[in-house]
């Protein structure tokens, strides 16, 4: 599947509402076959790799993961600092809990999270607490 900035957009704004100002922040979108799966820079200049959507992204709502993923770190002030492997592990997990946790429907459940080969055993884990919190246990804190 091709991503486009119109289909970025268009994804964005079903999920979030048509008045959201998040779908502006992604200025271009790119292929790049040596990227592993996708990347943002600071610029909003979305980047991914074909192979890794066509095999990861199989519906809508893993496209909204994906490009919500990517979006959410910018946002998230992720750029701010240098960062190294760690660090973007770390932000990654915080960044799937959040979208499987706060929008569950446009996310499947962070499906395309669990279900994507290759993830380190620390983000299943970190993962983990979004469901604690959905079933009610920490529910009040």
């Amino acid at each position: 599947m091709k991503i486009t900035l119109e289909l970025v957009r268009q994804v964005l704004k079903e999920a979030l509402g048509f008045d959201s100002f998040a779908a502006s922040l992604i200025t271009e979108v790119r292929e790049d076959n040596n990227h592993p799966t996708a990347g943002i820079a600071q610029d909003g200049v979305l980047s991914y790799n074909p192979e890794f959507v066509s095999r990861y992204v199989t519906c809508k709502e893993n496209m909204f993961s994906l490009i919500f993923h990517e979006l959410l770190h910018p946002m998230f002030g992720h750029f701010i600092y240098d960062s190294g492997k760690i660090e973007n592990i770390a932000a990654d997990a915080i960044i799937n809990a959040v979208i499987s946790t706060l929008y569950p429907d446009q996310s499947r459940e962070g499906s395309m999270f669990k279900n994507a080969g290759g993830i380190p055993r620390g983000w299943k884990v970190n993962l983990r607490s979004c469901f604690i919190w959905r079933s009610g246990f920490m529910r009040g804190w």
